[in-house]
């Protein structure tokens, strides 16, 4: 014997179970259900109330707020007795009663037993139709990739800076003071073979000028001297280097004394 409730096609049934989607994640995969149970015209419009007794439709609305969020229904007879103010026995034979009613010749409610061997009732499976909230496919939104050099150029706005600011914000940290030094305005004879000199090897002439005022001609003319005997790939970054640090002189070469390098 079936004990599930069959509706014919087209026959709505007098009570339904909507089991809405709460919490939903933003893809709307997961949720939280939250079921409640409604009333349809069927209640009204169809012989339901008819056949039913006003305790046994009683006892019926007492089961149906035994409601769980997924959608499950059902009581002990100690809770359903509780709910009545009823003594246990009363309660069952109440409940039986209702369990022997037949709509359009099938069971609306049915016996059971708890897994704790507690006795209980609940509706019949099918009597309530379940009516569930689509679920709503998740939206990925598609990744843009971009090109190489589109990266490259949205890096270099977003954290390259200009040297200029670089140095600006350092001296700014270091509180550093630039002092404009002197230029010169005019050279001797001497002074500017000297500066020609250092524009030959590779240095620009600001650099040449900014040796000649802060170091003698006899130590620029010296690191001159040494400069070809020196395995340097960069000349005019080792002669800057040789001048200020004042390098020694190459193995095998005697440092000259003082007049011997004037020109």
């Amino acid at each position: 014997m079936s004990f599930a409730f069959h509706y014919n096609s087209g026959q709505e049934a007098p009570f339904v179970l909507y089991i809405a989607h709460e919490d939903k994640n933003r893809g709307g995969t997961h949720w939280k259900p939250s079921a409640l149970i409604g009333l349809t015209p069927a209640l009204r419009s169809s012989d339901f109330l008819a056949i039913i007794a006003p305790d046994e439709f009683k006892s019926l609305l007492v089961l149906l707020t035994f409601l769980s969020p997924d959608g499950r229904c059902g009581a002990s007879v100690g809770q359903l007795a509780q709910v009545l103010r009823l003594s246990h026995g009363k309660t069952r034979a109440r409940f039986e009663r209702l369990a022997a009613v037949r709509w359009q010749g099938q069971t609306i409610v049915l016996h059971t037993q708890w897994g704790d061997g507690l006795d209980g009732f609940a509706p019949a499976p099918g009597f309530i139709p379940v009516i569930e909230e689509p679920q709503k496919e998740a939206i990925v939104p598609p990744i843009a990739v971009l090109p190489r050099q589109a990266v490259i150029e949205h890096s270099r706005r977003i954290y390259a800076r200009s040297r200029s600011e670089v140095e600006r914000q350092i001296e700014e940290m270091m509180n550093w003071r630039k002092v404009p030094l002197p230029s010169i305005t005019s050279l001797s004879s001497k002074e500017q073979k000297l500066k020609d000199e250092l524009v030959t090897v590779g240095l620009l002439p600001e650099q040449a000028e900014e040796l000649m005022r802060r170091f003698d001609s006899l130590r620029i003319r010296r690191q001159l001297a040494w400069l070809p005997l020196r395995a340097a790939k960069n000349k005019a970054g080792y002669l800057l280097a040789a001048i200020k640090d004042d390098y020694a002189a190459p193995r095998g070469q005697q440092p000259e004394e003082k007049g011997e390098l004037g020109g």
